[in-house]
């Protein structure tokens, strides 16, 4: 058994009044040039004895854990029972310590998720023309932390369309871009514009083109779209579906719209 001996800390107590009475000032003194002393007054006794930083012990090695200082504010997402971090560049997956098991760019966690999701290329090609089955395909990402404008800003990719996208990133499909598909469309499927009035078919072009300068939400927001120039200055949303026949004909027609812009896939 080891036994305490005692002087640890022992030092510190000379500067203690009751261990050993206060200290005794000292003066420092000259001689003047009859050999005289002169004292100064300087008291050399008083200061305090120097103290030595506090030695900090070497960081401990363990698991990287999740940085605090990423690039872009992180997003917390729970996929198949881990804790998933995203950023723009990065997604890191955390055991229930909030340890990184993993760390991955954010293309190659999308690939890993939407390969988990569509067993292949077809599949998705197939779901995406339907508006429900593509709303349910992108919620279904959108759980697992996966944007498609993200995606598009992660791959440098803004101009290429969403679908064309996910078939890039997962099964290295060739990209299309958003202006391509809207042209494809034009120039073969004329009988389907051809079937509307001169001023019914320049809603639908113009619908196409904010969906060529802006993406895919132009198309299935269109009531929205509709209420906002140029369209708007072709009067109320009634007004415009009138020129269709009514509500339910530029609903079906957009519609069908969507559905063409996908179908050669």
């Amino acid at each position: 058994m080891v036994h305490n001996c005692g002087y640890t800390g022992a030092t510190g107590l000379f500067a203690d009044p009751d261990f050993d009475g206060d200290p005794v000032a000292q003066t420092s003194k000259k001689i003047d040039e009859e050999g005289n002393e002169i004292e100064t007054g300087e008291d050399l006794g008083t200061e305090p004895p120097p103290t030595e930083p506090p030695v900090e012990p070497p960081p401990t090695p363990g698991p990287t854990r999740l940085r605090p200082d990423v690039t872009h504010e992180p997003r917390k997402f729970y996929v198949d029972n881990l804790e998933v971090w995203i950023t723009v560049e990065q997604a890191f997956e955390l055991d229930p310590q909030g340890n990184v098991l993993r760390t991955l760019s954010y293309t190659d966690y999308t690939r890993e998720n939407v390969r988990r999701l569509v067993p292949s290329a077809a599949h998705l090609r197939e779901a995406w023309p339907v508006a429900e089955r593509r709303a349910e395909v992108m919620e279904t990402l959108r759980q697992r932390g996966i944007d498609l404008e993200t995606l598009a800003e992660a791959a440098k990719q803004p101009e290429a369309d969403p679908l064309d996208l996910l078939l890039n990133v997962a099964f290295n499909a060739p990209l299309v871009t958003r202006r391509e598909r809207a042209r494809l469309l034009q120039s073969k499927r004329p009988n389907f514009f051809n079937t509307f009035t001169p001023a019914a078919r320049e809603v639908l072009d113009t619908l196409l083109a904010k969906y060529a300068d802006h993406g895919l939400n132009q198309l299935t927001n269109w009531n929205e779209i509709l209420q906002i120039p140029p369209l708007s200055t072709k009067g109320t949303v009634l007004e415009i579906a009138a020129l269709f026949g009514g509500p339910a004909e530029v609903k079906q027609a957009v519609e069908k719209m969507q559905v063409l812009l996908y179908a050669d896939d």
